[in-house]
């Protein structure tokens, strides 16, 4: 099997915009930022991989997104 391999470009933009989309979010634009809200979620980033990851989150983990501070330590000592 072929290992899949991604790195942060400006291809992967139309395909983080359309997995949003197919997720359900409506998407808007401010000056600044992009903008993502579905019920009771707003999301916002400056592009829609950071957002994508930010849904990620909020699928994942819920209101409950924030971590420990042992987890903070772990990932600044990396």
């Amino acid at each position: 099997m072929k290992k899949i391999n991604i790195t942060t470009a400006g291809n992967i933009e139309a395909p983080s915009y359309q997995i949003l989309k197919e997720n359900g979010y409506r998407i808007s634009k401010t000056e600044n930022y992009f903008i993502v809200e579905k019920e009771n979620v707003r999301l916002s980033g400056e592009s829609f991989l950071e957002i994508l990851g930010l849904s990620s989150l909020v699928d994942l983990k819920g209101e409950n997104w924030k971590v420990d501070e042992s987890v903070i330590d772990e990932m600044l000592s990396l």
